[in-house]
């Protein structure tokens, strides 16, 4: 394979290694997967007694580079001393128009792989089969496996200086230090809803809060006597209770969901179900008054992020509309290592600001074209900043159980500690967002990049 170097060598290497891992035995210099180096010291005696076909990398700088172009010369050398038309297989990689390609493949077609590689590589690859290339390399796969570890594996990636992780777990504390449970007479008529979070198991109702603070007067809510026992994730729950520990365990997540969706309802914050019937608040234009949102950032410092926001989009039609986006919080309760509520980020997107586009295949449509270029650095920020305005300016978020308890959520995530980073610059699809500092201060964040949806091609993904 002949390129521009190191112009092409990205396209050159993906090639060569796409190749290699069909069975085809490829020499490219960027790559050297098979220790030929030795013959290909003679270019010229390679291309005339080891080659069966030349592929040729065109481009706008190739097809000025002396070095490749001197290897073409001796490519149609050979072609018109075999009488191989096909001998030489250019391909075009950028948007060099046909006319100027170089003289000696200017009467060749060459395959396309300016508008997209696998297409073109699928095109590539029928070309060779209907020539009958051989395809000796019956471990291609493993041997690109193997230059793939040797060469690249993290050696671009990884950097050998500490680096503070950042999780997406709030740890929980104070927890009540008892729980109450009733039985449940069979023909037994629950309220449909009480003042306090409860769980329902088998036929048993659990709560941190009593009868008379769940009814909101003296009663019991099952109709029976209920008794409280000493309240732990750890221990076993003693027998009189008539529970085992797994139902308190879950008893404790689901409180934990009721108090979550409470707070946001609390907050002003409306509700998004999910495909999974889970539901997640957000964050509508009116609750942020178009601010963006102030939080401490992972270095100390006083930012802000957006956590909500519209972009300009293009429909089919011609006509220009708004389409808003809108920050939410999942927050899912583990228990190990230790209690936290685990923070699962979502985007809803709407048409007025307020609500949620109706179909879900839309939803995700807009979610892959908004979220495409956010990384983990914008996703952790605007966690932060959501958290940071629950609190209200607290230090913790106050879970009320029971009258006279609340489980408090840190907003600040549990941090660990790694010996080696990453950095992952060279691989963004675009510069993201950055965050702005208070001086930098501006309105609802509007995203003025036009689009086109084509709305009438669903998406095969799900959430």
């Amino acid at each position: 394979m002949s390129h521009a170097n190191p112009e092409d060598n990205a396209f050159a290497t993906w090639l060569t290694l796409r190749l290699t891992r069909e069975g085809y035995r490829v020499w490219c210099d960027v790559v050297k997967l098979r220790g030929g180096d030795d013959f290909w010291k003679n270019i010229e005696a390679a291309i005339r007694l080891r080659t069966r076909r030349f592929i040729f990398v065109t481009s706008r700088i190739s097809n000025q580079k002396p070095g490749a172009l001197k290897e073409l010369a001796v490519a149609e050398g050979v072609a018109r001393a075999l009488g191989e038309d096909r001998f030489i297989v250019p391909i075009k990689i950028d948007d060099l128009p046909y006319n100027e390609h170089n003289i000696q493949i200017n009467r060749l077609n060459a395959l396309d792989f300016a508008n997209g590689w696998a297409t073109g590589l699928a095109e590539l690859l029928k070309a060779l089969r209907d020539d009958s290339i051989p395809t000796p390399e019956t471990a291609g796969a493993s041997c690109v496996a193997s230059w793939w570890n040797t060469n690249r594996l993290n050696h671009e990636i990884v950097e050998h200086k500490p680096e503070t992780l950042w999780t997406n777990w709030f740890p929980l504390r104070k927890p009540p230090s008892r729980m109450w449970v009733w039985r449940i007479p069979e023909d037994a008529k629950l309220p449909q809803s009480f003042r306090y979070p409860t769980h329902r198991v088998r036929h048993f109702l659990l709560s941190f809060a009593d009868g008379e603070a769940l009814l909101g007067h003296p009663g019991s809510p099952t109709g029976m006597k209920g008794k409280s026992f000493p309240f732990s994730l750890r221990s076993y729950p003693p027998p009189w209770a008539g529970v085992y520990q797994h139902e308190v365990k879950t008893a404790f997540k689901k409180i934990m969901w009721q108090t979550w969706e409470s707070l946001a309802l609390a907050r002003g914050l409306p509700l998004y179900e999910l495909s999974s019937r889970r539901r997640s608040l957000w964050f509508p234009g009116r609750a942020l008054n178009g601010d963006m949102v102030a939080f401490n950032g992972v270095d100390g410092r006083r930012s802000r992020r957006a956590l909500a926001g519209y972009k300009t989009t293009k429909q089919p039609t011609g006509e220009i509309r708004k389409r808003y986006w809108h920050f939410g919080l999942e927050a899912i309760p583990i228990l190990y290592p230790t209690p936290a509520l685990s923070m699962k980020t979502h985007v809803v997107f709407t048409r007025d600001g307020e609500t949620p586009l109706g179909d879900p295949k839309g939803q995700h449509r807009a979610r892959r074209s908004q979220c495409k270029a956010w990384w983990n650095d914008k996703w952790r920020d605007m966690t932060l900043a959501a958290v940071t305005w629950l609190a209200n300016g607290e230090d913790e978020i106050a879970l009320p159980v029971s009258p006279t308890c609340s489980i408090m959520m840190s907003v600040r995530p549990i941090c660990g500690r790694s010996p080696v980073s990453y950095q992952d610059i060279s691989v963004r699809e675009s510069p993201d967002e950055a965050t702005q500092t208070a001086e930098d201060f501006d309105d609802f964040t509007e995203e003025d990049e036009t689009e086109s949806i084509d709305s009438a091609v669903p998406s095969a993904d799900s959430d």
